[in-house]
Parts: C-alpha cells; sequence; structure tokens
C-alpha cells in the first residue's frame, strides 16, 4: 500500500469503528429497555408476560444485530448470557421458584443463527485450523448419539444446551474470519459496557442482597452460596453461580491488558473485589496462570498490566480489611482448606467421585451420554451423576475413546492459540489466547460447560480467527 493511502485507510478504519462504538451504545440501550419491561411486568404480577416478552424480545435483538455485524450480534448474544439468571430471579420472585425455567434456554436458541452462517459458509472445511474445532464437536456429537441410543431423548437435548451450544461460538470466527479486523472495537465496547453493568449490579448484591436473590438462594437449596446476608454470601453478580461470575471476571482482568479505557482501568480494582468474594479457588490460580503465560508471550502490553494487577491486589487487600475484615478472614479461611483437604467438604466429595470413577468407567466404556449430567439426568427419576470434576464428566459421559480425544482437541486449540498469538504479532489474539487459560485452568476442579465453555470457545476463535485471515490474505493474488 503506498504512502498515500494509508492517511485514508485510518479514516476508514477509525469511521469503522465510530459505528461499532455507536452499534454496542445502541445494543445496550436495547437491553436496558427490555430489562426494565420485563421488570415491570414481573412485579405487576405477569410473570409469563415477562417471560415471553424477554425471550422474544432477547431473540429479535440478536437477529437485528447479526445481520449488522457477526461481531455486533456476538455482544447481543453475550448480553442474553449475563441478564438470563438476573431476569429469572426477578420473574420468581413473585411466581415461585422454578428449578427448570424455560427463560433460561434463551441464551441456547439466541446462539442458533450460527448454524445457518457455518452451512452456508463455503470452504468452511478447507479453511485453516477448522479441524482443530471438528476434533471436539464430534466427540460431543457422539455424546449426544449416544444418549439418543440410550432412550435418553429429552435429556440429550438439554444437555446439549451446555456441551453443544457453546461450540457454536468457536465456529462463528471460523465462518467470519475476513471480518475479524471489524471485532476489536466491538469487544472493547461491549467490555465497557458489559461491566458497567455487571460491576455495579455485583456490589450491590454483596454489600445490601436484594430480596430477590435473596428468595432465590432460599428456594435454590445451594448451601454452597452462603447466608443469603449481606456481606455474607458468595457473590454471584446477575449471572446463575459463583462459578461463572469468577470466570467472567478472571477473564474480564486478562482481556483489559489490551481492551482497555480509563474506565476500565479504574474498575480493575473493583473486580480483584468481586473476584475475591465469589470465592472459586479455582479461578485464583487460572487468573494467576493467564497472567503468567500472557507475560511469557511477550505481547499485549503485559508487563504493565502484571504491575496494575498488583496494584490493584494490595488496594483490594487494605479495602476489604477495612470494610469487612469478617470477608477477608472468610476468604483466607476458604484458601488454608487447600492444605487441609480432609476437611474441605467439595474435596471430599470430589475424592468419592474419583473413588466410584473406576467402576462406572468399567460399566460403561462407550460413555453414559451427555444427557446422564447436569440438567439431562434433572429428567430422570433418581439420577444423581453430577460429576463437579471436568476430566470424569468427560469420561463418564464420552467414554475410554471418545472422552480422551475431547480432552485432547481442547489442548490442542488451547496451544494452537497461544502459537498463533506468539507468530502471528497480533496483540490481541496473544490477549485472548491467554484470558481463554481462565476457564480452562478450571476443567480438573470444575465443568467447564454452559457459561463457561461459551468464554473459553470465545477465546480460542478469535486467534484461530487472525490466522485464517492473514493466510487468506497471504494467499490472495497480489494487486496490479
Amino acid at each position: 500500500m503506498s504512502a498515500t493511502a494509508l492517511p485514508g485507510a485510518r479514516r476508514i478504519a477509525g469511521a469503522a469503528d465510530a459505528i461499532a462504538v455507536q452499534d454496542e451504545a445502541l445494543l445496550a440501550a436495547a437491553m436496558a429497555m427490555l430489562l426494565a419491561l420485563v421488570i415491570g411486568l414481573a412485579l405487576a404480577g405477569a410473570g409469563t408476560a415477562a417471560r415471553a416478552a424477554f425471550m422474544l424480545s432477547a431473540l429479535a435483538i440478536a437477529v437485528l444485530a447479526k445481520r449488522r455485524s457477526p461481531w455486533l450480534y456476538l455482544s447481543a448474544t453475550l448480553w442474553i448470557w449475563l441478564t438470563t439468571a438476573f431476569v429469572r430471579r426477578i420473574i420468581e420472585w413473585h411466581g415461585g421458584f422454578n428449578p427448570i425455567d424455560i427463560v433460561l434456554a434463551t441464551p441456547s436458541l439466541a446462539a442458533m443463527p450460527i448454524v445457518p452462517d457455518m452451512l452456508a459458509c463455503r470452504g468452511l472445511l478447507a479453511r485453516r485450523g477448522v479441524g482443530y474445532a471438528l476434533l471436539p464437536f464430534g466427540c460431543v456429537l457422539y455424546g449426544l448419539f449416544v444418549s439418543f441410543v440410550r432412550g435418553d431423548l429429552l435429556a440429550g437435548c438439554l444437555a446439549a444446551v451446555d456441551w453443544v451450544v457453546p461450540l457454536l461460538y468457536l465456529f462463528l470466527f471460523i465462518c467470519h474470519a475476513e471480518r475479524i479486523g471489524q471485532a476489536e472495537a466491538h469487544v472493547l465496547s461491549f467490555l465497557t459496557l458489559g461491566l458497567a453493568f455487571v460491576v455495579p449490579y455485583s456490589l450491590y448484591q454483596y454489600f445490601v442482597m436484594p430480596d430477590w436473590d435473596a428468595a432465590w438462594m432460599i428456594a435454590s437449596g445451594m448451601d454452597s452460596l452462603g447466608r443469603p446476608l449481606p456481606m455474607e454470601a458468595r457473590v454471584f453478580g446477575p449471572l446463575n453461580q459463583p462459578g461463572f461470575l469468577a470466570v467472567w471476571l478472571a477473564t474480564c482482568l486478562v482481556l483489559l491488558s489490551h481492551f482497555r479505557n480509563r474506565l476500565l482501568t479504574a474498575m480493575t480494582p473493583l473486580l480483584f473485589l468481586l473476584l475475591a468474594v465469589t470465592m472459586v479457588r479455582s479461578v485464583y490460580g487460572s487468573l494467576a496462570l493467564a497472567v503468567a503465560v500472557g507475560a511469557l508471550l511477550g505481547r499485549g502490553g503485559f508487563g504493565r498490566h502484571v504491575a496494575l494487577i498488583l496494584v490493584a491486589g494490595v488496594g483490594v487487600y487494605v479495602g476489604v480489611a477495612a470494610l469487612d475484615p469478617i470477608a477477608l478472614d472468610r476468604i483466607a479461611a476458604r484458601l488454608q482448606t487447600l492444605q487441609h483437604l480432609d476437611a474441605d467438604g467439595s474435596a471430599a466429595s470430589r475424592e468419592a467421585i474419583y473413588a466410584a470413577t473406576p467402576r462406572l468407567l468399567n460399566d460403561n466404556p462407550l460413555g453414559t451420554g451427555i444427557g446422564a449430567q447436569g440438567r439431562g439426568a434433572t429428567t430422570r427419576h433418581g439420577s444423581a451423576d453430577n460429576v463437579d470434576s471436568g476430566p470424569l464428566s468427560v469420561l463418564l459421559a464420552l467414554g475410554w475413546f471418545a472422552g480422551p480425544l475431547y480432552m485432547f482437541g481442547i489442548l490442542l486449540l488451547q496451544a494452537r492459540a497461544l502459537l498463533i498469538g506468539r507468530r502471528s504479532g497480533s496483540r490481541v489474539a496473544s490477549v485472548m489466547a491467554a484470558a481463554a487459560i481462565c476457564p480452562l485452568g478450571t476443567f480438573p476442579f470444575l465443568n467447564v460447560l454452559g457459561f463457561n465453555a461459551t468464554v473459553l470457545w470465545i477465546c480460542l476463535g478469535y486467534p484461530l480467527a487472525v490466522e485464517i485471515h492473514a493466510t487468506a490474505r497471504a494467499c490472495a493474488p497480489a494487486p496490479r
């Protein structure tokens, strides 16, 4: 490109970024108006109308956003993920608790427009790196097939929400790799607006504990959440559990090394504070690993970001000690359980799962299917096969053959993403590859499904799209 063309290219890129920022602001405003409508209907006692309004309107917003841009659509689906559990609790506050509320299907339905893209994408199977994505996708489809063969049709379909749907986001990046250059402005705007919603609400929940969240904690019977009182609960924000919020906060902390502005920098200590009071120990370790790997990659401004993290960490420690010393004691006690696992309830239950695994695997060498655990298991009378360990859950669901292949596929994708970030010279690819470690690092201890899996596949899909785009440009014929 000639020197005289560079200013014109910069003006075009600047105009595109301005349009992306405007679109993201309109999307956030649309979601705010939808939440206001749903809250009004719920408080008026019209729970059925509130569910229908949220589901139909959210899906309409996602479809309209997709016509505008695949990355605006990505933001729309993430907004739906961040607000669905909150909407569910507001509706059930007056309408009564429902363990399987239909409104929870909204994020999965919003991901369905990716399927036509996969079918219409020319040369999808020939794109560079698509084989890495097909390996875990094929293994999950095998697990769905096993559920159908075992007669667990409904259970398999419900489990597909957590296993299959998140993988679609990986193919969203592969199908639209030629437009990956437009994604950066959308990601920055979404992080700014999304965290401006998540952080204040999560702080309000922790220090005040709204009635709808307290009622849901009591009705759900999740003793691990703590007591439904101010500063005595493990904060879960607008999401469905502390684990989801912790993974999202840790991922955002890594992304802020590149996607950063004044507002996001100012919110960094608050992200640390909220991450601390989620008390999800595995995420603490995965965040430290992600930052260390990002620093070793040598890209994305991780050097200055590590300094910011240290300053923010010290500030959070001092702030928590001054505002809520009891919370600091609880966090310290939670961390000390790592040295005394025999007294830790979750570790004891996980040990029992490990002990029972050989027998279960011998009884089901081909796997029990993805419908035998999680949401699918709730449809079967007397089922209690909820395995809170990623590797064991995968082996039980997919069997001796497909299970190891699935885990190998995830590790292969992570290694590929890190390699792309190292070799491509793209700072954003490096940061995304490092951020994927936040959900993946919890895999030995938690099931990386649902929202956590969505975050993982988005972070791994971005570097793949960068590589596909760079390869296509390199192979394109030079202009005359």
